[in-house]
């Protein structure tokens, strides 16, 4: 992913209980549209740091442009057995760099007037991380981190 932008992930059970208050919102008019993204987004060069902090790769990945990134999946995408998860999103990642990153700022602020829990979330937070990398560990998604030799 571009390290310029930003990313606005929120937790399922902040997401869900938001959407609970805004069903129980007595909102006027037909339709109603609620941005449900966090509404403190961190850049993206933080998550890479929060990941390696979680040991989550090893030290000796680096970070690539997003052409060099197409460049890599497309290579891999011609007969890999056993299918690489990332390759379903290769169509998304040709698509950003065609038309470049949607960078629209969401507004939140009917969200947050509709709900606590939303009002009151914080920036993806590297805890977060961590309790979904533990897991994914745990279900065998992802391999537990390879310790380095001594």
């Amino acid at each position: 992913m571009p390290l310029t932008e930003h990313v606005d992930w929120i937790p399922a059970d902040i997401a869900a209980q938001t959407m609970c208050d805004i069903l129980m919102t007595k909102d006027s008019g037909l339709y109603a549209v609620y941005n449900i993204i966090n509404p403190h987004p961190v850049p993206w060069s933080r998550l890479v740091q929060m990941l390696r902090n979680c040991n989550v790769f090893p030290a000796a990945v680096k970070e690539v442009s997003l052409n060099k990134w197409i460049e890599i999946l497309s290579t891999l995408s011609k007969g890999t057995e056993p299918p690489i998860p990332g390759l379903r999103l290769l169509a998304v990642f040709e698509a950003v760099d065609n038309n470049g990153w949607n960078s629209n700022e969401f507004t939140t602020n009917k969200a947050a007037g509709a709900s606590n829990a939303f009002k009151e979330c914080q920036e993806f937070q590297e805890s977060w991380l961590q309790l979904s990398i533990q897991r994914w560990r745990d279900s065998s998604l992802l391999p537990e981190p390879v310790q380095a030799a001594s």
